[in-house]
């Protein structure tokens, strides 16, 4: 651990954060009054609906946006009160993310898309490579310092990413789906090493995701609903990741979340089936599928031969007669 990393204990702070925006000629609150706090050496889980705020959240976490009200207190420093150039060398120095898409340059190598953030930020051209080979050795990437991001899989262009947003030794991480372009073995293995990064450096991270297997193995959930911070679960931990043979059990009985704050979109078990009631009063799933029955179609009135004939000849226009050439009248005398 560096000195830096070790001196950095505030974490990140949110206080009575407000933001909104106007759409449609109408003023849409995203977030209202929101506090939180990151403790340094935490992973927390930001979880709630598409829509709910989640994105906004990070980038006012992030001094990417400024929010309407409220105060960011990002390793002990206040950012609210900073104008545009110390709130980017504050974000600079302080803050490191990692997005959905890795969005590495696709024209550098993996070694010289972590060390160009330490070079704008001012560290020498040897020494911001030789932090860069350091952190690809730690995620596993040793061997593809020189390869391009398109020469690399998804999985190690994210390992890529999470390295460079580790590149500047930051007090505070965010995250924004970091596995959601990922398969799901790949992206199990990427959150562990997220989760081991974050652990090691007191990092304070916060994670958005819409996976919430991952998210009971952070160490708090938080939920955003109608721009409100609530929280759902604390010190998951290990417990989260409990084995059958610990417990004997599937692994989630530790986890307790309440009823109502959101629907699970995989179930570990199915629901019991339900006890079998007698036949008469047993009643199907759904309604059988019944096919309607085929239209009659009326049948002709019937008729004699001869009227339907006498019915043609009346419906049949009358021929055309060919007009008459006119006859060539001759004179013929004879002479005697």
């Amino acid at each position: 651990m560096s000195e830096s990393t070790a001196a950095r204990t505030g974490g990140l702070e949110l206080r009575g954060l407000s933001r909104s925006f106007v759409q449609g000629g109408k003023r849409l609150e995203v977030l209202r009054e929101l506090s939180l706090t990151v403790p340094p050496g935490k992973l927390v889980a930001l979880v709630g609906p598409s829509g709910a705020g989640k994105s906004t959240l990070l980038h006012a976490a992030g001094l990417l946006e400024k929010p309407d009200a409220g105060e960011i207190v990002v390793d002990g420093v206040v950012a609210s009160g900073l104008n545009d150039r110390r709130r980017t060398a504050l974000r600079r120095s302080t803050i490191g993310f990692v997005y959905q898409y890795h969005h590495l340059l696709p024209e550098f190598s993996a070694l010289e898309n972590i060390a160009l953030p330490q070079m704008i930020a001012g560290t020498a051209p040897k020494a911001a490579k030789a932090r860069a080979a350091e952190l690809l050795e730690r995620v596993g990437l040793s061997g593809r310092a020189d390869h391009r991001p398109g020469q690399l899989s998804g999985g190690e262009q994210q390992r890529v990413a999470i390295a460079r947003g580790l590149a500047n030794s930051p007090a505070v991480l965010l995250a924004d789906e970091p596995t959601g372009n990922l398969d799901p073995d790949t992206g199990a293995r990427v959150f562990q090493l997220l989760r081991e990064l974050v652990h090691e450096t007191r990092l304070a991270a916060l994670i958005a995701t819409h996976n919430l297997e991952l998210a009971a193995r952070m160490d708090a959930i938080l939920r955003l609903d109608h721009g409100q911070i609530f929280e759902t679960q604390n010190g998951a931990g290990e417990t989260a990741t409990a084995t059958e043979e610990e417990d004997g059990g599937d692994g989630w009985e530790d986890i307790v979340l309440p009823e109502g704050v959101f629907e699970a979109e995989n179930e570990k078990d199915p629901a019991p089936a339900p006890a079998e009631a007698p036949a008469a009063a047993m009643t199907p799933v759904r309604d059988p599928v019944h096919f309607p029955e085929p239209i009659p179609v009326p049948a002709p009135p019937e008729s004699t031969e001869d009227e339907g004939e006498q019915e043609m000849e009346d419906e049949a226009p009358a021929p055309c007669e060919p007009a008459e050439k006119p006859k060539k009248v001759w004179n013929i005398s004879i002479k005697k």
